[in-house]
């Protein structure tokens, strides 16, 4: 049995030879991706309400058919865009938060450095909070997803604090307050990115670097 791909028996076609072509393989969980990844830069681009599928299956290069065989509709595929970008920025974090080889300030720096850099995908989480205004609450399990992404992050930062207290790498400090005030800052400037697309991402995560190491400087000899 062939793992995650399976053969499109329909898409076989004759040839001019009277034979068939030979079936074309198809990687499905690599197409729905792709799928979701045009959804991101068109939902970016053009907000939840005047974002057709049409718009998507252009950007993905497929037919609104191909789309149609992976999502329901519009909302399906808009909901399963906020999980997979969810799920995308969590995997990072967590891989960064699991290396024992780098230190508290240099892990800090790394997921500030993920997440802004991600701001992209900002705009996703900005149009869920739209939508959920829009609707009067009807989507309001989508938009807990987006509470529960932000206190999980906030709940790593914290555990970050919590460590380096314990190894006195830090002075002491109260690392609830410090998870808030660093994801709110990073909040905040997601948020900006969103309004202001042709910002240099870069400057800024240099000048949180800056505040950071700040931080780093308060370690106890």
């Amino acid at each position: 049995m062939v793992d995650r791909v399976s053969i499109d028996i329909d898409i076989i076609n004759q040839n001019t030879t009277g034979g068939f072509d030979m079936p074309k393989i198809v990687d499905h969980e690599q197409k729905r991706e792709e799928i979701m990844q045009a959804a991101i830069r068109v939902f970016n681009e053009k907000g939840y309400d005047k974002t057709r599928i049409s718009d998507i299956s252009n950007e993905a290069n497929v037919s609104r058919t191909t789309v149609y065989q992976y999502f329901k509709d519009k909302e399906h595929l808009f909901e399963s865009t906020v999980d997979y970008v969810i799920n995308r920025v969590h995997s990072k974090i967590k891989t960064i938060v699991k290396d024992d080889s780098v230190s508290f300030y240099d892990k800090v720096t790394a997921i500030v450095t993920e997440l802004l850099k991600r701001h992209k995908y900002t705009s996703i989480f900005l149009t869920l909070v739209e939508k959920w205004a829009q609707d009067n609450g009807d989507t309001k399990e989508q938009y807990k997803v987006l509470e529960m992404y932000s206190e999980r992050i906030k709940e790593v930062i914290e555990s970050l604090f919590e460590e380096a207290k314990k190894n006195q790498e830090i002075e002491e400090v109260s690392e609830k307050t410090m998870s808030v005030i660093l994801y709110s800052m990073i909040e905040g400037l997601l948020t900006y990115f969103s309004n202001n697309k042709g910002e240099d991402v870069e400057v800024y995560i240099q000048s949180v670097s800056v505040l950071l190491n700040g931080l780093k400087s308060r370690c106890v000899a």
